[in-house]
């Protein structure tokens, strides 16, 4: 996959921009507040229709403005070309597809899988497992074209379920068998392609982590050698007093150990970096891999991630990647591969 052509209008402090980045590694450079954030947020609410910023979605609006506008075209002149437009007016966002308006962001996100890292990556080693699952997740929906249709039907059988823990208890295993089916079918996606991500992620440890020896270990959400049917029959009386599911793959998580102990115990917080780096370049192997297109890689304010060493030897890594890359940083002089720059300054580009 790779984005041929970017168009942003009133998107925070950018007012008009258009570029035409490379297929390969993208330099966004310039000072704090120049806007070049600004750039990947834009590729990414392209591919995920909303922000990795965080925020009142009033704050993407340039002050004095009605409304943002982004275009994109992904894989232009050739037969699964894209064109993708993004809007956001008074508090509404559409978004279109080569014309057509997307009802489901699964639409878009399919076309154009997106790999994102910030500053604030490393905190899926350290806060709780809705950020691993949902890393977990986005891989699975890029390689696995069943899992999407599998993860609706249980969450809708999960949600049936809670409400009757919470209305009418003695109802609620009638919701058993059908979100264990689910459940298995939707754990077995997810084993699959842990499976894969975990030899990708060893081989870019022992790459970027100077010979860290660190496993990534699966808990599908409820104890190993029982079904999830056996699992829910035994937490019933608990779930009945709680309210809600205690077990299945909602529950789900990972962990990175380091010998008998979790990784982030024992590492130093740039080591940590490294192994967050090792997570993001595995699963975008993984993507490329089995899945039907490249990811494009995000990388936000390079320099705050990693020292001049590891940054060179993670520059090394993405080229291996064979992706499409956009890295921004506050200067232009670190790089060790083939860039196209791009310099950016109040919100205007060259």
């Amino acid at each position: 996959m790779s984005l041929d052509l970017l168009r942003i209008h009133n998107l925070r402090n950018v007012g008009d921009l258009e570029i035409e980045p490379a297929p390969g590694i993208n330099l966004v450079w310039g000072s704090n507040g120049a806007g070049k954030t600004s750039v990947l947020e834009a590729i990414f609410l392209l591919g995920r229709g909303r922000s990795f910023r965080g925020g009142r979605f009033s704050a993407l609006i340039k002050e004095g403005e009605e409304a943002v506008e982004i275009f994109g075209i992904a894989e232009r002149g050739r037969a699964m070309e894209s064109r993708i437009g993004y809007a956001l007016r008074r508090g509404n966002t559409s978004m279109r597809l080569n014309g057509a308006s997307v009802k489901r962001i699964s639409e878009v996100a399919g076309r154009m899988p997106l790999q994102l890292m910030t500053p604030r990556s490393h905190e899926i080693l350290e806060r709780g497992p809705d950020i691993r699952r949902r890393f977990i997740e986005w891989g699975v929906f890029h390689v696995e074209p069943d899992y999407f249709g599998c993860f609706k039907r249980y969450r809708r059988a999960l949600a049936q379920r809670n409400e009757a823990l919470r209305t009418n208890p003695r109802t609620a295993g009638a919701w058993n068998r059908e979100l264990a089916l689910a459940g298995e079918a939707l754990n077995g996606f997810r084993e699959s392609y842990v499976a894969v991500l975990e030899g990708e992620f060893s081989e870019e440890a022992r790459e970027l982590a100077e010979g860290l020896d660190v496993s990534l270990e699966w808990y599908k959400g409820w104890k190993k050698g029982k079904t999830l049917e056996e699992a829910l029959l035994e937490s019933h009386a608990s779930e009945v007093v709680k309210g809600y599911t205690l077990v299945g793959p909602h529950r789900a998580d990972f962990v990175l150990r380091s010998k008998s102990a979790k990784a982030i115990e024992r590492v130093s917080r740039g080591q940590q970096k490294m192994l967050v780096a090792a997570l993001q370049l595995g699963q975008a192997r993984c993507t490329a891999a089995k899945g039907t297109k490249r990811p494009i890689i995000l990388v936000d304010d390079l320099g705050a991630e990693l020292d001049k060493t590891h940054r060179e030897l993670f520059l090394d890594r993405l080229v291996a990647t064979s992706t499409q890359v956009f890295l921004t940083s506050l200067d232009a002089g670190f790089a060790n591969q083939p860039l196209k720059v791009f310099h950016v300054e109040h919100g205007a580009i060259r």
